[in-house]
């Protein structure tokens, strides 16, 4: 806030993004005014869309995230690292009625959809090199199994050491279950059955590497998509 003196007299009102009003003592005083962003271009409404389904998933999506985003002292960590790797790459928008122009006075959830894409989603990122692993399912009884050979050399980006993991995923139930294997050193075989709420055609199954104290990650990779996509 900002006491204006002016030989123009009494000035009030809003210039730009100023507003002049009369304080106390009938001064003319000035502080800034925040104007709130509009969102009116169908480029600005689809990455608004993909925002706000991508933050959505993340909510359930928290403990998957602290393994396969891990804080090892680079700038983006957690929540912000997995927005960045998947925000542009792993949300589907849609318009929800192609033949209609966009409306400035709509919000962009009533004009747009947005839908996760599970193979090019990302529930880990990071330098390791991602595991080789197997996938059956069993649909009679309900079940996944995940089968891991065991690597022999190290390399730079891969050690005997790091940590396999197995992810399940389902997003119409908002469930989120991640189990170690092994470590990449070893042979491994993990059978895990589906939440009893879980439908076999909406899982998505993901795996990926952690070196041994966490620190880091390797990308996903996705094996199995829900049916529905």
């Amino acid at each position: 806030m900002a006491e204006i003196n002016s030989t123009l007299g009494d000035i009030r009102g809003k210039v730009g993004n100023l507003v002049l009003y009369e304080g106390k003592g009938n001064k003319t005083l000035l502080r800034g005014w925040s104007m709130e962003r509009k969102v009116f271009k169908e480029s600005q409404k689809r990455h608004a869309t993909a925002f706000g389904t991508l933050a959505a998933l993340k909510l359930w999506l928290g403990k998957v995230i602290k393994i396969g985003f891990p804080d090892n002292g680079r700038k983006l960590k957690g929540y912000n690292a997995f927005m960045s790797a998947n925000l542009g790459k792993a949300i589907t928008v849609k318009k929800k009625d192609p033949e209609k122009p966009v409306n400035k006075r709509k919000k962009a959830t009533e004009e747009f959809s947005g839908t996760v894409d599970h193979q090019a989603l990302r529930v880990a990122a990071g330098p390791l090199t991602p595991p080789t692993v197997e996938l059956s399912i069993d649909l009679k009884r309900r079940e996944a199994c995940f089968t891991h050979k065991a690597m022999a050399i190290e390399a730079v980006d891969c050690f005997l050491d790091d940590r396999i993991y197995a992810v399940l995923l389902d997003d119409k139930e908002w469930i989120a279950s991640t189990w170690e294997i092994c470590r990449r050193g070893e042979d491994g075989t993990l059978v895990i059955p589906f939440p009893e709420r879980t439908k076999a055609k909406n899982v998505a199954l993901y795996v990926f590497a952690t070196s041994e104290d966490g620190r880091y990650a390797s990308d996903s990779i996705c094996l199995h998509v829900p049916s529905r996509s």
